[in-house]
Parts: structure tokens; C-alpha cells; sequence
């Protein structure tokens, strides 16, 4: 072999180990997923969402940019995501469609799931802990605490059960922080909890907002408003309002008008819900766009000055002050979104 061949051998090796170099520290700075890390700049006018849909969660912008954050591959589905205050950790629900498990019987449930900002490091804190029993709607109180909802059925008793716990992953432990409620949302100063209270005999539901701690609550919405099935409650970024998707009952058997009255309007959706705006002190309550969605997700832009909410249909944008909706773009799939930046 000639100088000339050892030399232009050696000048490949070497290119090749530079190559190597560069990639393992991409890889390393992408924490390992080839995930961003949710910093890049946007265009002006941009607005970047987390959405969780189908087995996977992304980061979406409306100018049509999409990164995966990961995907699961046993066609579980992704639900509920929420970002820790320090903005470094996720929190979120995944789904087990009816499958048989390790003993041969069925089972079926939502379990909640932890990772990085990134989601690296994927992992779960609490597995349902009985066919059909589901986790819902974490959220979190601190880097270190998460609040979920779980509901299912009492054996013992034959009935159905809904309530909050309080996890601490540090330590792993779980405490019950209120019977008959079903998981809303913690505010943005991690001080309040809103979330609907059920009364155990009728099973009718309130929307309630209390402290972190579980103590004694306000009903901000009663039970009678003519609203039922409450979801997907966002407290706005100053925490003096909340908006939540609800159905409007009384537009499925509205009361006889007195007479010589017109007819009372009602919506063409009466089993769809709407999105509703309420202050913080129960005042103030008001239909915020006539969405007509299965289960919509909400999330407020970060000025307060918007509602984004997105169901099967579509995304909606949501104006607080005038109670306009605007379509945002199709859905067409049921989706969960939280708000990252822009308008």
C-alpha cells in the first residue's frame, strides 16, 4: 500500500470520526428523542400548541409546523397533557383500549404518565388499579405534585365512584383530597383548584372552586344553572375567570313559553357542548362561542386575551370580552391541546 492510498485512508477515517462526533452530541443535546426543546422562535402572529391525539403528542403551530414528541406503540392513546410550573416535566393520561392481559382476562383503563419537556423518559406513576377504572385530567400543584382525577366502580358497593388524589412523586405516595369530584384544573398561581362536585345519591354536578388543599369550596356554577356535563375547566391566566364546556339542558326540554310569549330558541346540538365563561366569584356566567363539540379541550392563550378550544371538528379560537368563535382549522379527530406561545 502507497503513502498516497494511506494518506486519503487515513483523511476518511477521520472524516467519519468528526461525523460520529457530531451526531452523538446532537443526539445528547437532544436529550435523546430528537425532540426540540419548545424555545424556537416563532413567526410573528404564530402560535405554537402541545396536542395530544391518537397514540401520540406533538408540538403543532397554526402556520402548520408539526414535531413529535413520541408516539406509542402499542396504539394506546395519548390524553390530557399538562406542563409542569417549572415548564421542564409533562403530565398526562394514557388511554388501554380492551385488550387481554398478562392473567388472560380482559382489561381496560387510563393510566397516568410522567416525562421530560421533550418527552424523554417516559413513565408511568399510577396504573388503574381495576378493569375499567380511569385516571383523568392531571394537573399540577408544584415540579414535584400532581392532582388527578380517577373514577370507576365501587364492587362492594355497586356504584360508580369519582375523586381526586394528590400524588407525591418524590416519595410515590397518594392521598384522597376530595370524594365525589371530578378533576378540573389548578390555577396558574397554583393556589386554587376548580373541578365538579357530585352529589353521590343523584349524581348531579356543580362546578366548584376551592384551595389546593381540598378544604371547603364555592359553587361558582349550581346545578341550577340548566348546565350539566362539565369538562375540560381552564382557569384564565390572572385566575378571575374560568372557562369550562358544559350542555345546556334546558335547550333539550325547554319550559312552555307563558302565553301570547314567542317560542324559546333552541340550539340544533342539545347533546353537544358549548363553551362557557364564569367569573372566579360565580358571576357573570355566559355561553363564550356556540362550538357544538363531543368533549372539547381548553386552553387560554398566555395574555388572556384568547380561549382556544378543539374537539373531533375543530379548533376553535374563543374572543372572552365579545363571546365570538372563530374556526380555526379542522380537527377531525378528538384532540387535547395545551396553549405553548404566540397569540
Amino acid at each position: 500500500m502507497g503513502k498516497t492510498e494511506i494518506k486519503s485512508r487515513m483523511r476518511i477515517v477521520q472524516i467519519q470520526l468528526v461525523l460520529l462526533c457530531v451526531g452523538l452530541l446532537a443526539l445528547a443535546c437532544s436529550g435523546g428523542s430528537g425532540a426540540p426543546s419548545g424555545g424556537e422562535e416563532l413567526a410573528p402572529g404564530d402560535t405554537r400548541f402541545l396536542i395530544a391525539r391518537g397514540s401520540a403528542l406533538e408540538e403543532v403551530t397554526l402556520s402548520g409546523q408539526e414535531t413529535r414528541l413520541f408516539e406509542l406503540q402499542d396504539k394506546s392513546y395519548v390524553l390530557q397533557p399538562s406542563l409542569s410550573p417549572d415548564g421542564r416535566s409533562l403530565a398526562f393520561i394514557v388511554e388501554i383500549p380492551a385488550r387481554q392481559g398478562a392473567d388472560g382476562k380482559l382489561d381496560f383503563g387510563a393510566d397516568l404518565y410522567v416525562s421530560e419537556r421533550n418527552g424523554a423518559n417516559l413513565r408511568p406513576v399510577l396504573k388503574h388499579g381495576r378493569v375499567g377504572e380511569y385516571l383523568e385530567a392531571p394537573d399540577w400543584i408544584d415540579a414535584k405534585t400532581i392532582l388527578v382525577g380517577v373514577r370507576g366502580l365501587d364492587l362492594v358497593k355497586s356504584q360508580t365512584f369519582s375523586r381526586i388524589l394528590k400524588i407525591d412523586l418524590a416519595s410515590g405516595t397518594q392521598e384522597v383530597l376530595l370524594e365525589d369530584a371530578v378533576m378540573g384544573a389548578v390555577s396558574h398561581d397554583r393556589k386554587s383548584l376548580v373541578y365538579s362536585s357530585i352529589d353521590p345519591r343523584t349524581r348531579v354536578e356543580q362546578l366548584v372552586v376551592s384551595d389546593v388543599k381540598g378544604g371547603a369550596g364555592r359553587v361558582i356554577v349550581p346545578d341550577t344553572s340548566g348546565l350539566a356535563l362539565f369538562s375540560a375547566s381552564a382557569f384564565s391566566p390572572d385566575g378571575s375567570q374560568i372557562a369550562f364546556a358544559a350542555v345546556d339542558v334546558r335547550q333539550i326540554a325547554p319550559p312552555p313559553p307563558p302565553p301570547g310569549a314567542p317560542a324559546p330558541q333552541t340550539l340544533t346540538h342539545p347533546f353537544a357542548q358549548d363553551v362557557w365563561l364564569v367569573n372566579r366569584d360565580g358571576s357573570g356566567l355566559k355561553r363564550l362561542g356556540e362550538t357544538a363539540e363531543n368533549m372539547p379541550a381548553l386552553t387560554w392563550s398566555g395574555d388572556g386575551k384568547h380561549v382556544y378550544a378543539i374537539g373531533p371538528g375543530y379548533l376553535w379560537r374563543l374572543d372572552p370580552v365579545s363571546a365570538s368563535a372563530e374556526q380555526v382549522r379542522e380537527s377531525g379527530e378528538r384532540s387535547w391541546i395545551v396553549w405553548l406561545a404566540g397569540p
